[in-house]
């Protein structure tokens, strides 16, 4: 999907800069792949990571929260992806459908999240 304000045009998910040659948008420079030059991911990741000390912190003073290497895998990809695929989905649809949007992501989140920890609907997490 590319958008083109006067003579030049940006392909918003390739993150390439495109230039207006007549009618069309031809390709001038490629920038980069979009999740590595773009900072929002970098603060996707330092996000997740700061989560992710909640329960390391935790398991050091009770035994109450007993997570293993794949727990913080687990919750690692699904707290990055979800956010990540939030920021493409946002990016692409009108600031008016955002809320809706962020709500749907949230609301699968937690479902998923409740899947994996005590399997509320099925037994992944037993």
């Amino acid at each position: 999907v590319s958008s083109c304000f006067s003579d030049t045009c940006f392909d918003i998910f390739w993150n390439i800069e495109l230039t207006r040659d007549g009618t069309d948008c031809v390709m001038k420079q490629q920038t980069g792949n979009l999740i590595l030059r773009n900072p929002i991911f970098a603060w996707i990741v330092l996000a997740t990571l700061a989560i992710l000390l909640v329960p390391l912190i935790a398991m050091q003073f009770t035994t109450e929260v007993r997570w293993d290497r794949t727990d913080f895998i687990v919750m690692g990809v699904l707290l990055s992806g979800m956010a990540t695929l939030f920021v493409l989905a946002a990016r692409k649809i009108s600031p008016q459908q955002r809320t809706v949007v962020g709500v749907l992501f949230g609301a699968v989140f937690l479902y998923v999240w409740a899947e994996l920890a005590v399997g509320v609907f099925s037994n992944l997490g037993s």
